[in-house]
């Protein structure tokens, strides 16, 4: 490890060991990065780290303070225009950068980062600090404040290096132990705000999480029941059925089943107490697919819904579905409730431009030329998967 700047915190401080119980499981990260926000005044913590060899944001934890769908945005876009990860990637490990150096005042109306998302999701001063930098992985530490907070200062930035070393450790030590904890992913974040039960399993139906209104369905019994870990239908062929479709999803190679994989199936179970059918739908999650929002490890999204008429679409589902972000998933919303690109911008905050640019990846990710075809495909997806 090499020499960090200055001084180090004690590994007894409360500060420091929490990140060392976060790492090794023994408590949530966000706890941990909420002492971050308290030592420094902040409004949130983020840690992220990027694999170098995609790109992409390897992991994202973050404070309890955070705004999810900006974290979002950031995790599936962003991080690639932010001109902070751009100076810490100079910067010699634990040596803080702070925002107001790198972008100052007189600049922040015309840089894009600032304008498009920095300051529409309420952010506006960051300090930060290299942790980790190998063969693999970049990660970084950050601490922000809104417009109407202070100023970070000099001390923010030495609190950050003295910080720096234990993240670093934190860090490696959270990667020889495991990858990362399904309850550290944001997709899970996500999940608690959806009111569809909801469950993540592996292809051995191995229960990974389950929503609050998924436990409510498990806690009433007919639909499912959790065995050993595992989650199982109550009616014997609907269990079968839903057995033989994620082996049918794209999670993993199975030479035992037969036929393509799949990306999404939807298909019935039976409520052995009602004895009605209860949709079900079923999305493949790849880490390279979703930006690792949901972990590390191929797992499925199995969502229960009542079809509804004139349903509006979920934004996890089509985010799910289509592979959008989630600006793009925003923007294909708006357009649903029958907004034009002006008061689209509006509403989100952006420009005029930076919508006709989602619109763009919208036409190309569903596969369409107009945004009349657009919203009938959107629509199609809401009766599909309510």
């Amino acid at each position: 490890m090499p020499a960090y700047t200055r001084f180090t915190m004690s590994p007894t401080d409360p500060v420091v060991s929490g990140f060392y119980r976060a790492a090794a499981g023994l408590e949530p990260w966000q706890g941990a990065l909420d002492r971050i926000v308290a030592l420094t005044d902040s409004w949130f913590c983020q840690m992220i780290g990027v694999d170098k060899a995609t790109g992409r944001v390897a992991f994202s934890l973050q404070s309890s303070e955070a705004p999810i769908d900006g974290v979002l945005d950031y995790v599936r876009e962003y991080h690639r225009l932010d001109p902070h990860v751009r100076t810490a990637e100079t910067l010699p490990l634990g040596q803080a950068y702070n925002s107001s150096r790198i972008v100052p005042a007189r600049h922040v109306s015309a840089n894009p980062f600032y304008r498009d998302f920095f300051l529409p999701h309420g952010a506006r001063y960051t300090v930060g600090v290299k942790t980790v930098d190998d063969e693999h992985l970049f990660s970084m530490c950050a601490i922000l404040r809104k417009p109407d907070q202070p100023i970070y200062g000099a001390s923010a930035e030495r609190t950050m290096e003295a910080l720096g070393y234990h993240l670093a450790q934190s860090v490696q030590v959270m990667r020889t132990v495991s990858t990362l904890a399904t309850q550290a992913s944001i997709g899970q974040l996500l999940l608690e705000r959806s009111e569809r039960p909801s469950y993540l399993v592996d292809s051995t139906k191995a229960l990974r999480y389950a929503n609050r209104p998924g436990l409510e369905v498990l806690a009433r019994g007919g639909v499912f029941v959790q065995r050993a870990g595992f989650l199982g239908c109550v009616d014997p062929v609907s269990d079968a059925l839903l057995l033989d479709r994620l082996m049918a999803l794209d999670l993993q190679s199975d030479p035992a089943h037969e036929g393509p994989k799949q990306t999404r199936l939807a298909f019935p179970i039976r409520d052995a107490a009602t004895d009605k059918p209860v949709p079900v739908s079923l999305w493949a999650l790849r880490p390279e697919g979703t930006m690792g929002v949901f972990g590390t490890h191929s797992l499925a999204l199995m969502t229960l819904a009542m079809r509804q008429p004139h349903a509006q679409p979920d934004p996890l589902v089509l985010a799910s579905m289509f592979d959008l972000t989630p600006a793009e998933s925003s923007v294909a919303l708006q357009l649903c409730e029958g907004k034009v690109a002006k008061d689209v911008a509006r509403k989100l905050r952006v420009s005029e431009q930076t919508i006709r640019y989602h619109l763009k990846g919208l036409f190309r990710k569903v596969g369409v030329s107009s945004q009349r075809e657009l919203l009938h495909q959107l629509r199609l997806a809401a009766e599909l998967c309510s």
